[in-house]
């Protein structure tokens, strides 16, 4: 006897009891795992909603209406769509170039160097020889980490236009070149 075959001396279904009802399956999309599927389904749910939902089939679950919509999977006459690789969004990438410049310079850090070259400008002229030897050591260092930044900023732009993005996007692979780490300086 399977799952959706228990019922109850007084004659109702197991998912009756529930309050669970699979009313007809809409849709059905193959995933990148075998034999797992995402099934548009009709159902009523244990609270007596009755709406439209994706609901995540796999073989050996036996769980809520998956046994339900696994039976009727075996009957549909519905032709199941293939699985379409998600495309890796360029914000993702975009999120991994500002994580790798934040680990060279903290934001608080970079808004810190601006106002230090805005103030020797200022004080000194926009040529930083003309500058203290303190002032023109510390632009040097920062001089050095903006390379950095901008190298990274590079790639995200490269990486960003690939098609398609690759899925290890944040691997060090792609960014090489690009991480010039902070050398405590």
């Amino acid at each position: 006897m399977t799952a959706w075959e228990l019922s109850e001396p007084d004659g109702q279904s197991l998912y009756q009891k529930m309050g669970l009802s699979l009313h007809q399956i809409l849709s059905i999309t193959a995933t990148d795992e075998p034999e797992c599927f995402i099934v548009r389904a009709d159902i009523t749910d244990s609270l007596g909603e009755r709406y439209e939902t994706d609901y995540a089939s796999r073989p050996n679950d036996n769980f809520g209406l998956n046994p339900l919509i696994r039976k009727a999977l075996e009957s549909t006459e519905l032709t199941v769509r293939p699985y379409v690789k998600p495309v890796v969004p360029a914000a993702f990438v975009k999120r991994e170039a500002s994580r790798r410049i934040i680990e060279i310079m903290p934001e608080h850090v970079q808004r810190n160097a601006l106002a230090l070259a805005q103030e020797a400008v200022q004080l000194h002229g926009s040529d930083p020889a003309n500058w203290p030897a303190e002032l023109k050591g510390l632009n040097a260092e920062i001089q050095s980490k903006w390379k950095a930044i901008k190298a990274i900023r590079a790639k995200s732009n490269e990486i960003e236009v690939m098609q398609p993005v690759p899925d290890d996007y944040a691997d060090d692979r792609y960014w090489q070149d690009a991480d010039m780490k902070d050398d405590g300086k």
